[in-house]
Order: C-alpha cells, then structure tokens, then sequence
C-alpha cells in the first residue's frame, strides 16, 4: 500500500491553504444541479490531492510537492470544448498555468478509479515542474513519455489500492507531428 501523509498540524494547514486554490463548481452547466452528485467540499478535495502527491512520491520517487495546482470540478462538456474543442473521451486534462480540470460527476471521495484518474493528472503537474521530459527534443516525444509515464503510475496505484481497473497503456500508438500529439 502506498504511504500517504497524514494530515497533521502542518498538513491541515497545507491542506486549509491548498483548499483556497481549488475551484470548486457544483452543478452542471449553467448552473444546472448534476443528478445523485454530492461534490467534494474544497477541504476535502485540497486533502485528497495532497495524499495523491504521497502516493506519487511512494510510487515513483518523484520528490514530495507542496505546490497544488489549482483544481477545477468541471461539467464534463466544457472539459472537452477546453482540451479537444469539441466532442472526445477527455474526462479530465492538466493544463500549466490553469491546473486540472476533472469532471465534475467523479465521486473523487470513494471511487478509487476516479481519484486515480485526478493522481494521473498530478502526475503531469509533477512532470512539468521537474522538467522531467523537458529535454527531448520533439514535442510529440515529451507528450507521449509524459502520458506513458502517468498510465504506469496510476496503474501502480490502483495495484496498490486492490482496484481491479487498468488502463492498457501498451494498446497505444503515437500519431505524431510535432505540432500536436493525438492518439489513435
């Protein structure tokens, strides 16, 4: 089981400081309530991610981060409109600057895949602020060995957390053209 960090004195205060950074939006578009969707208040979530940082850590050595990105509970359609500029599978997607946007109907409390969906993209911010990919050359190869990388992590998490769901990573192929990377 991955360790995670313990909400002390000091991390419910990173956590209350971290819960300031997260945007949270109930209801769908609009303003439009999502049915049986009770959202994760911001404290809770601001402490989910720090554990996800943990895990992370414990998974793949990637240093401790006190830096959360912003955090953005979002209707599943203008997550796609933001990434894709249309219809797609996106559910969820880091963007430097803005943070990550998850749909807002992930119950991120209890369902494992979901809160490993949100590491996934935890990852990517880790990744950009170490500069891990930073050197390769073509742009489609950084953003392929990025989405790589954050697959194998979050498979190893959902191991460690018993889930039985996977993301076949070794299904993919890189269409590339280091202008924009997709994925057939």
């Amino acid at each position: 089981m991955p360790q995670t960090m313990s909400l002390s004195a000091h991390g419910l205060e990173l956590a209350t400081a971290t819960a300031n950074k997260i945007i949270h939006r109930p209801g769908g578009s609009g303003g439009t309530p999502v049915q049986d969707y009770d959202p994760m208040d911001s404290i809770s979530l601001a402490s989910l991610a720090i554990q996800l940082l943990a895990s992370i850590h414990s998974l793949s050595g990637y240093p401790l981060s006190k830096a959360v990105p912003e955090i953005h509970q979002a209707p599943i359609a203008e997550i796609q409109q933001r990434f894709c500029k249309g219809a797609c599978t996106a559910q969820a997607f880091y963007r430097p600057g803005e943070g990550i946007y998850i749909d807002e109907t992930f119950d991120l409390e209890n369902d494992r895949f979901a809160q490993s969906v949100l590491l996934h993209e935890l990852v990517h911010h880790l990744q950009r602020v170490s500069g891990t990919f930073q050197k390769m050359p073509s742009a489609c190869d950084r953003w392929y060995a990025a989405e790589r990388q954050a697959y194998e992590i979050q498979n190893r998490y959902l191991e460690e957390m018993h889930d039985p769901h996977r993301v076949n990573v070794k299904a993919w192929r890189a269409n590339c053209d280091d202008e924009i990377a997709r994925v057939k």
